[in-house]
């Protein structure tokens, strides 16, 4: 990150994937796509960036998908991020 930007003041990590399909249904494959995507990614974003973040005091956002805590219908069996 600091050989492209030597600033940085805020960074938003909003990047995410869902699976929509029964819970059994899904494999490794499906798991390690969806972590690395929205657990890993702001994880890896956020520490390409702390330095610069530190220099400026500034901010990590993280968004988040609010389908992950109000679903707009009961899915149990779905996984979403």
């Amino acid at each position: 990150m600091s050989a492209s930007y030597e600033e940085a003041s805020w960074l938003v990590c909003n990047a995410g994937v869902f699976m929509s399909a029964p819970f059994g249904q899904i494999g490794e494959e499906g798991w390690e796509w969806l972590m690395q995507t929205n657990l890993l990614g702001a994880v890896r974003a956020t520490k390409g960036c702390m330095p610069a973040l530190r220099e400026a005091k500034g901010a990590v956002v993280f968004v988040n998908n609010w389908a992950s805590v109000i679903p707009s219908r009961p899915r149990p069996h779905r996984v979403v991020r």
